[in-house]
């Protein structure tokens, strides 16, 4: 089938056959003796006075042409374009500064004097609308061009300097480095990084933030997210110039092992007190967050230098003695978060261990004739409930007797042995020896009598004054072995003891009521 294409003298082209799959054209002009231009839709604009050819080709793929000679008569063309800056300076320096542009038009008489303005090159550093007005956007130069709307073959160009221009964030993108938007290793990072835009924004800082979805982790104000437990959290970047603006990532957080964050200790029924003796009280550990990996404690017992309490790693607390005790659970996950808890102790008894007797100045010896010393017993522990002792002696060598206040009296010579007895129903003793010199040969058996023994130690005969009382004496070896008896009639009781050996013996008297014991040596 044939295409014809017929142009009117309209302007207009009738395309053959009418059920033709694609009607549309492409309008061209060509200047013979005459000018002109034509637009897309088939307008022709007349320049100079003379012959031009219209032509509209077919768009589909026949490429069938038709043409019309159009005559032009009465033209008058412009022949210049004059670009002028009102106020003669093509410069703009201030912020978001505009500057207004005319176009002189030759010649005078031209009947259509419009002109078309336009940007050439760079459109981001400057605007003009239809009137020619310039508006600055971002320090630079740019190319203004005018074109003559009936003689698009005429222009002018002007360069306009713009300066001191301050350039607008408009948005941003956040990204991690490297394109990353995960976290995958317990306690890793992220660095984030804001993508200002344009990236000539003059002011192009940031307040970072985020938000805890599924995940959670802590964001440094430079954009380093920490990672803290598995899951999602979103990361914000706000423009510190325009708040409105803001830009965010998504960051997913696996791998990580959950910290202890706090640990609370109490008891199952809410008691935090031992009121018995011995008693026992059954701690637990509640551990925060309950996804923690390692959930284990350490029990102890917060010491003040006393031992109040024993703590076992089940977190049984055994009382010791009265007071106040700080129990502790510690994380053993590396954390070092621990929980306290304060229990008190009552009713505890404490029962003596050990007893140290010394003296009150330090000293062992008694030199002074009927000289005393202070014994004293140390108590271990010291806290133990029940402190009292009761004082003995023992005789070696010497004589001594000892109050209940633990005065030790010297009676004579030798060596004593000084026990404190605790009365707490332990039976725990302590001992002392004291050595006992220079005491008088004279030993006072009974104030009632005036009973005196001399001398002591003795070699030959032993003397007791003031014996009329006395019916019969005995003599009698440590271990209790009968050596000498005899009776008395005499003021002066005088007992011959040169056929017994040396030694430590017992002296037994007897008057009509009374028994006498005393300790003497032969020497």
């Amino acid at each position: 089938m044939q295409y014809i294409l017929d142009i009117s003298n309209k302007k207009e082209a009738e395309v053959l056959p009418a059920d033709a799959s694609i009607k549309t054209l492409t309008w061209s002009v060509i200047n013979n003796t005459g000018q002109a231009f034509i637009e897309e839709d088939g307008l022709l604009h007349a320049i100079s006075d003379g012959i031009v050819t219209v032509r509209a080709t077919a768009n589909d793929e026949t490429g069938i042409i038709g043409e019309m000679d159009i005559y032009l008569e009465n033209q008058i063309p412009v022949t210049e374009v004059t670009i002028e800056p009102v106020g003669g300076k093509s410069t703009i320096t201030v912020n978001d500064g505009t500057l207004q542009l005319n176009a002189s038009v030759l010649p005078s008489d031209a009947p259509d004097k419009a002109v078309s303005w336009s940007l050439v090159g760079d459109t981001n550093i400057a605007t003009i609308n239809v009137n020619g007005l310039v508006k600055a956007k971002r320090n630079g130069s740019v190319l203004i061009k005018a074109v003559s709307n009936i003689n698009p073959n005429v222009s002018d160009t002007l360069t306009i300097h713009i300066s001191n221009q301050v350039v607008e964030i408009t948005g941003i993108v956040v990204v991690g480095t490297n394109g990353d938007t995960s976290i995958t290793e317990n306690d890793s990072t992220l660095q984030m990084i804001a993508e200002i835009t344009p990236s000539d924004a003059d002011d192009q800082s940031v307040t970072w933030s985020l938000s805890n979805e599924t995940g959670r982790a802590e964001i440094s104000p430079s954009g380093l997210v920490t990672a803290q437990r598995n899951g999602t959290v979103l990361v914000k970047a706000t423009s510190e110039e325009d708040t409105v603006i803001y830009g965010e990532r998504r960051i997913y957080i696996t791998g990580q092992v959950i910290e202890v964050e706090s640990i609370y200790v109490r008891n199952q029924n809410n008691i935090h007190t031992i009121s018995t003796d011995d008693g026992t009280l059954q701690l637990t550990a509640t551990i925060s967050p309950v996804d923690a990996e390692n959930k284990t404690v350490i029990w102890s017992i917060v010491e003040d230098g006393t031992t109040r309490a024993l703590i076992n790693q089940s977190g049984v607390v055994t009382a010791l003695r009265n007071g106040t005790i700080t129990v502790r659970a510690t994380a053993t996950d590396g954390s070092d978060v621990y929980g306290e808890r304060d229990i008190t102790i009552s009713n505890q008894v404490v029962e003596v261990m050990a007893i140290s007797v010394t003296t009150e100045n330090g000293d062992s010896v008694i030199s002074l004739s009927g000289g005393t010393l202070q014994m004293v017993a140390n108590i271990t522990p010291s806290y133990a409930t029940n402190k009292k002792v009761s004082w003995s002696v023992m005789h070696i060598t010497g004589h001594a007797s000892i109050s209940e206040t633990g005065l030790l009296s010297a009676i004579f010579d030798g060596t004593v042995k000084v026990r404190a007895t605790a009365q707490d129903g332990t039976d725990v003793y302590g001992e002392k020896n004291i050595y006992i010199t220079d005491q008088t040969n004279s030993i006072i058996l009974d104030e009632k009598y005036h009973l005196t023994l001399y001398p002591n130690p003795v070699q030959d005969i032993l003397f007791v004054d003031n014996a009329r009382n006395i019916d019969y004496y005995e003599i009698y070896s440590p271990e209790g072995t009968l050596i000498l008896t005899g009776n008395n009639v005499m003021e002066t009781l005088e007992i011959n003891v040169q056929g017994i050996t040396q030694g430590l013996y017992i002296l037994r008297t007897h008057t009509d009521s009374e028994v006498y014991f005393i300790r003497f040596v032969k020497q």
